[in-house]
């Protein structure tokens, strides 16, 4: 999974997932600036932000975006 994301996702952090979206979609918990999670956003939308564990394990079962159910190939 960890692959996957590389390729369809970037990662940056919690600090900078915060200034537009407050919550991932997937846990509904909110981003911490400096907190220990680290963030993903999904090549479909620049708002598609999302954990990056709540991403894996959505994707595990699920191969499409959380929001608008864009397939993530």
């Amino acid at each position: 999974m960890e692959k996957f994301l590389k390729d369809k996702a970037q990662k940056f952090s919690s600090a900078e997932a915060s200034r537009d979206i407050e919550e991932c979609a997937v846990c509904l918990d909110y981003f911490e600036v400096d907190g220990p999670r680290q963030v993903a956003q999904l090549n479909c939308s620049d708002k598609h932000i999302f954990h990056v564990d709540c991403l894996e394990k959505w994707l595990e079962d699920n191969p499409q975006c959380p929001l608008c159910r864009e397939p993530v190939k």
